[in-house]
């Protein structure tokens, strides 16, 4: 896809990036989406499902509105209510024995993009939406492989109702380069985060303008790039809109990567519907400064942000043609693949098909108490 290859050219090239990490990054290792977690926790401490189906039939902020009050009303004040949620946010999102046999593939390429950037000096910026330590845990591991000191080792997470005089030294530590910057709240699975989290239409309310800021200031100064993202977010709609004129007078690239699996589209879609979803999506961006790029699966989401590190580490100009891009990549491990199997391929096939039986019953055995939200391939 030229435009794909066009992109990917130009967000490597960027002097200073900033990487707007939506829910999308680190569901593939947590497999928990915000109707989920509202879910868990409704059944810590609604017991009714009808209740809890009724609650949840509103919009999820309103929903969420109703948990926070809930935790309230249980609780001696609203600080130990807080604790409370922070303790059943920890326990969702890290009491699942499978999580880390999941690869978290775009928080992977995220921070192996940020390295590579660090090594080029030039500035990139990380901020979140997500309140697991998906991101954290990639980067320690990529500084065990490769001992590089890829991001600070500090987490910032912005302080609610912050006193308007107070707001522009807040966001003066959010905007430090080579950090994670968790808007809505941190909790990793060890260590010390923060003591809440931005769940309802009043923690919203208390955040949005900080928020907001952090972003207005960096979004006005540095190109982005939009990844697992549904584009509603109010604190990230706004610092676009506010900022959009400012980055068109600059130069600023903004991209976000929206994958077409989200809008539960056949790929052989014959109705058009394929073709006016992107059509909206983009018109909708375009006024907001926005280029939109649609893979088809989630996981080209990470692929893009691979192929944009490997276009970063050479000349721009020459990542079409270089043995590096994915299409050649392909190629050659194809050509290297067919070749060990070209002497006999019935017997390589049926040598494939056993193992691959054997490896979906090892599965199927393994997954049979759980769940089956994740297909076996």
């Amino acid at each position: 896809r030229v435009d794909t290859l066009d992109l990917i050219e130009d967000i490597a090239a960027l002097p200073s990036l900033v990487i707007y990490a939506g829910a999308g990054v680190s569901i593939d290792r947590t497999n928990i989406t915000w109707p989920r977690l509202m879910e868990e926790l409704m059944a810590k401490k609604i017991r009714v499902e009808e209740v809890r189906t009724r609650i949840q039939s509103s919009s999820p902020l309103q929903s969420a509105s109703v948990l926070k009050q809930i935790y309230i009303n249980q609780s001696l004040n609203l600080v130990s209510a807080d604790q409370s949620i922070v303790a059943d946010v920890h326990n969702v999102l890290y009491s699942d024995p499978e999580r880390q046999l999941r690869r978290a593939g775009i928080a992977r390429a995220v921070v192996r993009l940020v390295a590579d950037m660090k090594r080029q000096n030039k500035p990139c910026y990380v901020i979140t939406t997500n309140y697991d330590d998906c991101l954290q845990q990639e980067v320690e591991l990529l500084r065990a492989k490769s001992g590089a000191a890829v991001l600070r080792p500090r987490t910032y997470w912005p302080k609610t109702n912050v006193a308007l005089a107070n707001v522009d030294r807040e966001v003066d530590k959010a905007v430090t380069p080579n950090q994670i910057v968790h808007l809505h709240g941190y909790v990793p699975d060890l260590g010390h985060g923060s003591n809440r989290v931005t769940l309802s239409e009043v923690d919203y309310a208390a955040t949005y303008l900080l928020s907001s800021k952090i972003l207005e200031r960096l979004f006005a100064e540095h190109s982005v790039l939009i990844l697992g993202s549904s584009l509603t977010d109010p604190p990230l709609v706004s610092a676009l809109a506010n900022t959009s004129r400012q980055a068109v007078k600059q130069g600023l690239r903004r991209v976000a990567v929206v994958p077409m699996q989200g809008f539960s589209v056949p790929p052989t879609d014959a109705s058009g519907l394929r073709n006016a979803i992107q059509t909206s999506v983009r018109e909708r961006m375009d006024h907001f400064g926005v280029d939109v790029t649609f893979p088809d699966m989630y996981a080209q989401v990470a692929q893009f942000v691979t192929e944009t590190q490997i276009c970063s580490c050479q000349d721009g100009s020459a990542y079409r043609d270089s043995p590096a891009r994915y299409g050649n990549r392909l190629m050659r491990w194809w050509a290297k693949w067919q070749s060990t199997r070209a002497a006999d391929w019935s017997a390589s096939n049926a040598r494939d098909h056993d193992l691959l039986k054997q490896c979906v019953d090892a599965l199927r055995d393994k997954r049979s108490r759980h769940d089956h939200s994740m297909e076996i391939e």
